[in-house]
């Protein structure tokens, strides 16, 4: 276990570039961090080796790992632990399952997440019982719309079926 510093009065969120997660220092990884993107990819449900005691569940040896790109389709894992992956499978699953999804982009904001190194990358990992997983949120200082049209003019440029008229 990591020592967490106590919870900050500030009302706005602090996000780093996925850069930053993937060449992160000692003095990064002590640190909790915000990110904001697109999920683009989400794994199967695992677990960490863990042996319940009598009459527990293991929730808390659960895991799912995700990628999440940002508007400039710089990628970052995830990985979210504990409850907050049980949160997050069944909103997911939810959300994607609906007669109304549409393919849209989907945009997390990561609250309270650490870097960790996992399996020789860093990752952001979420802290049990601190961290806050947002989809699709709803905040003042954050214009989702705006966010996922950025996202969908990096990926316009790729795209070979999208023809070019000459202005005269």
């Amino acid at each position: 276990m990591w020592h967490v510093p106590s919870l900050s009065t500030s009302k706005f969120l602090d996000f780093i570039a996925p850069i930053d997660v993937k060449y992160a220092g000692p003095e990064n990884m002590n640190m909790l961090h915000d990110v904001m993107g697109i999920i683009t990819n989400v794994f199967k449900i695992r677990r960490f080796p863990f042996a319940c005691r009598e009459r527990e569940t293991n929730y808390e040896a659960r895991y799912v790992k995700f990628t999440i790109t940002d508007n400039m389709e710089k990628k970052m894992t995830g990985i979210v632990v504990g409850k907050l992956c049980e949160w997050f499978v069944n909103h997911w699953a939810r959300r994607t399952s609906s007669i109304m999804y549409n393919y849209d982009p989907i945009v997390a904001v990561l609250n309270n997440w650490r870097i960790t190194d996992y399996h020789g990358k860093n990752v952001l990992m979420s802290e049990y019982g601190f961290s806050k997983f947002y989809i699709n949120p709803t905040f003042e200082d954050v214009d989702i719309s705006l966010y996922i049209r950025g996202y969908m003019l990096e990926d316009d440029k790729d795209d070979v079926m999208v023809e070019v008229v000459e202005e005269n």
